[in-house]
């Protein structure tokens, strides 16, 4: 391979890529269309990407050469995950995957890889990072992590979590990451990559299931203790003040890697770096608790303040989501009145408007316009706005009417991320709200025609779906008493089913009625749930909790939201609607403000009880 065909690095930095957000990842395959001569090597060993998209992308360089590339997940702004790892052949054994994990190893707080192939494995064992426990148990100071959406469990589909956590071993056998817990046992199908080495493993029936269960169970402690054991050997990743911090004005390279690879803002970065140098300066903290000090300082695991004193702190570390400032005018209009802070804290709990407003008043009679300036920054945001937001259903009859109103506001208005969703082909939504329909008793006419059946096709397109996937059968026809129906339907309407059954359509809507019921006109087929029906049903009982909870929002923006973020759905939807109230407040839009905190006060008070009885029906 000629020099020209590879990309070089004068200064022999590596190019990194990151995502903006994880509800935008990046595409390996097309970012690797600039690298040619690695998408050929790649196609000339069979080789296959696991993950296609990543949320960086970093270049394995050596002697100025892009050689090969690594991509990795990032988790909860803490854990880098490896997933995929590609260098060129003729460039192997120069030590540069040691390399990579070495970087990666002192670069995040936590760093592991996701579903190492077996190669992966061998390298570990050649770099003393892994060790075997059995003839096929490997035991791997590096963590290990299974990919959610491909686990499986011994105990089958219907037991599965999830939420399983990394592990620290590997079976040779089966080539597959393990995690064994509570008489489960966790792991993946034969990767691709393996297969096209022609890895075979062993057969997986209940012999294997019930050793592997016995041999975690009786050594335990021992392979706990060789955690550790492997563990203390890796390369040491403490970091001091010099690499951390640095010496000159800006951000080091340390803090600057972390901001580049989306772990931390630059702004967070500064905030966190004047803080490391105000309690190294004091004492506070030395060379061997920097890192630890900047790790919790970079978390972004929820705080729970207490008082005044910890808000003022949480401020001034910058690690405080406070998009509009609130917080932050709010501890500098107190300032050291500790007496001050925490009563207004206790009415910020409390969200008492009124209390705030008579303390704060109190307080700045001398300085009335930053009081008033204040005031106005929470009637903008709206989240203490308790008074305000009550005023908006003063305008409707009931709450339902409110609800309503609030639900064609949001219709295909809001969305996390910003484009326009096309229905899927298989109707999800629709077919399980007809299919719902009809376990309740409805006949299929009024299921199709719900008030909440948006299909973009046809409702005999709808059908022949239905049909076709056996989640419905015919069940004689439908008949109807028009005396009583059609006074509810609207004259259009009527005069498009006698158009269809090749009736005069003119008249009144008392003839209308009259020459539909002197005709028996039908409403076509009649059609019954099916037992794969209800099975479908069952499989997407989630949508039942979309129904109930946020039937206001884009089914499809929620659907993308469950499908990309890892928990149970009462903590991920939670965390969705967190998402849309940041959006809420971002646009100043009451009405929004207001629908994302009452969903999301129905969440915490009924979820639980929902789910309950959704997963336990009488």
């Amino acid at each position: 391979m000629s020099e020209k065909e590879f990309e070089i690095r004068k200064d022999g930095k590596p190019y990194m890529q990151a995502a903006e957000s994880e509800l935008e990842p990046l595409d390996t395959l097309l970012i690797l269309e600039a690298y040619p001569y690695i998408q050929e090597a790649m196609d000339g060993e069979n080789y296959e990407l696991n993950n296609l998209m990543c949320m960086i992308f970093g270049e394995i360089v050596f002697e100025n050469k892009v050689v090969g590339f690594s991509t990795y997940d990032i988790r909860n702004n803490l854990e880098m995950i490896m997933t995929e790892c590609y260098i060129l052949p003729e460039f192997r054994g120069k030590r540069l995957f040691f390399d990579e994990i070495c970087k990666m190893h002192f670069a995040a707080p936590r760093f592991g890889i996701m579903q190492p192939t077996r190669n992966v494995i061998e390298l570990l064992l050649n770099y003393a990072f892994a060790k075997y426990a059995t003839d096929d148990i490997v035991v791997s100071a590096i963590d290990l992590y299974l990919d959610p959406f491909d686990v499986k469990s011994d105990k089958g589909d219907e037991f599965l979590s999830l939420q399983v956590p990394p592990s620290n071993f590997y079976d040779a056998g089966i080539c597959s990451t393990l995690f064994v817990h509570d008489g489960e046992v966790f792991y993946h199908d034969l990767l691709e990559n393996d297969k096209r080495r022609g890895i075979m493993r062993k057969k997986l029936d209940k012999g294997y299931f019930s050793n592997i269960k016995e041999l975690f169970s009786k050594n335990r402690e021992e392979y706990g203790e060789l955690i550790v054991e492997l563990k203390d050997e890796l390369p040491d990743n403490r970091l001091g003040y010099d690499v951390i911090v640095g010496y000159g004005d800006g951000l080091s390279d340390y803090m600057q890697g972390m901001v580049d690879s989306d772990v931390i803002t630059y702004d967070n970065a500064v905030s966190i770096r004047t803080q490391l140098i105000k309690e190294y300066d004091a004492g506070i903290i030395d060379d061997s608790n920097i890192e630890d000090r900047f790790n919790v300082l970079s978390s972004s695991q929820e705080v729970t303040i207490k008082n005044f004193d910890e808000l003022k702190e949480l401020v001034d570390s910058g690690q405080l989501d406070d998009p509009v400032g609130i917080f932050k005018d709010l501890v500098a209009i107190v300032g050291d009145n500790s007496q001050l802070g925490n009563e207004v804290f206790n009415a910020l709990v409390n969200r008492n408007e009124a209390e705030i407003q008579r303390l704060l008043l109190n307080h700045l009679e001398n300085e009335e316009n930053l009081g008033i300036e204040y005031l106005n920054s929470l009637e903008d945001d709206g989240s203490l706005s308790v008074e305000f937001l009550d005023s908006l259903e003063d305008d409707f009859e009931d709450e339902e009417s409110y609800r309503k109103s609030v639900r064609e506001i949001l219709k295909n208005k809001y969305r996390l991320k910003d484009s326009t969703y096309i229905q899927d082909s298989d109707y999800t939504l629709e077919t399980f709200r007809v299919l719902e329909s009809l376990e309740y008793g409805d006949n299929y006419y009024d299921a199709l025609n719900d008030e909440y059946i948006e299909a973009l096709e046809s409702p005999e397109a709808v059908t022949k779906f239905l049909s076709d996937s056996k989640f419905i059968k015919k069940d004689g026809i439908i008949e109807v008493d028009w005396f009583e129906k059609a006074p509810k339907c609207p004259n259009p309407y009527l005069r498009k089913i006698l158009r269809d059954n090749n009736l005069e359509s003119e008249g009144e809507k008392e003839q209308l009625i009259k020459r539909l019921a002197e005709n028996n006109v039908t409403l076509g087929d009649s059609y019954k749930i099916t037992s794969k029906g209800r099975n479908y049903l069952n499989e997407f009982s989630w949508i039942a909790f979309y129904e109930e909870f946020f039937n206001e929002f884009d089914f499809n923006d929620y659907q993308k939201y469950l499908d990309s973020h890892e928990g149970n759905i009462k903590d991920v939807s939670l965390r969705y609607v967190n998402e849309h109230l940041k959006l809420a407040r971002k646009n100043r839009d009451e009405y929004y403000i207001d629908e994302c905190e009452y969903v999301k006060n129905e969440l915490l008070e009924e979820a639980d009880e929902f789910l309950s009885d959704l997963n336990n029906p009488e």
